[in-house]
């Protein structure tokens, strides 16, 4: 029997740093013919097609392409055009579902005929600080998708209270682990004393820049690692390897980080606490629980509800304290008590619900 199709417009591409687009793609493509559209790029990048995968395990992979910079409004009104003429092209203008990830394509939603629309948020990116003409453009269209998608899902519950004003047929699907791909492999890693390890893309909008810095200068024998892709700001890269203990590694592939989580001694998430990151659902919350590693985080959302298996610090002096502690011996962790929390919160699972709403709908 043939599949239905589902068009998944991501605001992420494709590689080797797995994040919830990807996995509920895979899990998707059990039902589904899933067309994974990936965010545009310079056309100009087509003459060396950096990203060059067009397949993974049955998924389309599609590459899209901008004409000319988006900051005037002609420009993107020149690109706009261009973008719709590639999904005509490639004859993606017929499809039986509809997954938008990426706010500022609310506007496929008038140019593809679909049986169903599904908006996905990730993050609360309205509340980050972009550039006026970039920020009016992500309000408008995170708006415009709430109030024209069939089915909007978000991740936390931050989230779901600040999108209720646009959308009734809301609905709260939280990230999840990947049970099945846990290993006991290691890497390694020559680092002095004490390894503290945080995994996930950097941003100083995410990052309490100023805490890491203390922490590193508390700890001198010891070293704190970053694994992930580094979207500081010249000023925040600066501050943090100006500390000869603070080591940002880059990008790990998705299928080696187990290797890392199991090869360091303590996994941290210095999180700051503003708007922006109380509206995540950290996927390394799930991933942290099927570790046997002690765990520190700020009280950021997503690691603050889970008290009773990780260590929260409310402070830098709590922070602190919560590593001599670590070091003298005095924290274990439950490990029993972490894999059940795990195993409620599969990936699989998650797909679940989301596909009992998709055909819900079509009902």
């Amino acid at each position: 029997m043939t599949k239905s199709r589902l068009l998944f417009f991501s605001l992420e591409p494709w590689d080797e740093v797995w994040r919830r687009n990807q996995f509920f793609a895979r899990e998707m493509s059990s039902d589904y013919e899933v067309v994974f559209i990936q965010p545009v790029i310079s056309v100009f990048k087509l003459l060396f097609r950096i990203n060059k995968q067009d397949w993974y395990q049955g998924i389309r992979i599609v590459p899209m392409y901008k004409l000319v910079p988006e900051q005037f409004s002609f420009f993107r009104w020149i690109n706009r055009r261009f973008y719709l003429l590639q999904i005509k092209l490639r004859k993606l203008d017929k499809t039986d579902v509809i997954w938008n990830n990426d706010h500022l394509l609310s506007f496929v939603l008038k140019h593809i005929k679909y049986n169903t629309s599904v908006y996905d948020i990730t993050d609360d990116w309205t509340m980050l600080p972009l550039p006026r003409w970039l920020k009016e453009r992500v309000i408008s269209g995170d708006k415009e998708l709430c109030e024209l998608s069939d089915v909007v899902i978000v991740c936390s519950e931050v989230l779901y209270k600040a999108k209720t004003s646009y959308k009734s047929n809301l609905h709260l699907v939280k990230n999840g682990v990947d049970i099945e791909e846990k290993t006991n492999t290691k890497v390694a890693l020559n680092f002095k004393g004490l390894v503290l390890m945080y995994s996930g893309s950097l941003h100083q909008e995410r990052l309490d820049v100023s805490l890491i810095v203390e922490l590193a200068r508390e700890f001198k024998e010891d070293s704190f690692v970053f694994v992930g892709p580094d979207y500081l700001d010249k000023k925040s890269r600066e501050l943090l390897i100006s500390e000869k203990n603070i080591h940002l590694l880059g990008t790990v592939p998705y299928s080696q980080i187990w290797s890392y989580y199991n090869s360091v001694d303590v996994l941290i998430v210095p999180h700051a606490i503003n708007q922006f990151t109380e509206s995540l659902n950290p996927i390394k919350q799930y991933e942290y629980l099927l570790t046997d590693k002690p765990v520190i985080a700020t009280a950021v959302s997503g690691f603050r509800e889970l008290s009773d298996v990780f260590e929260i610090a409310e402070n830098i002096s709590e922070f602190v304290n919560k590593i001599r502690e670590i070091k003298n011996g005095e924290i274990k962790v439950d490990i029993k008590e972490r894999r059940l929390y795990a195993n409620q919160n599969s990936w699989k699972d998650r797909y679940q619900k989301i596909k009992g709403l998709i055909n819900l709908f079509n009902i």
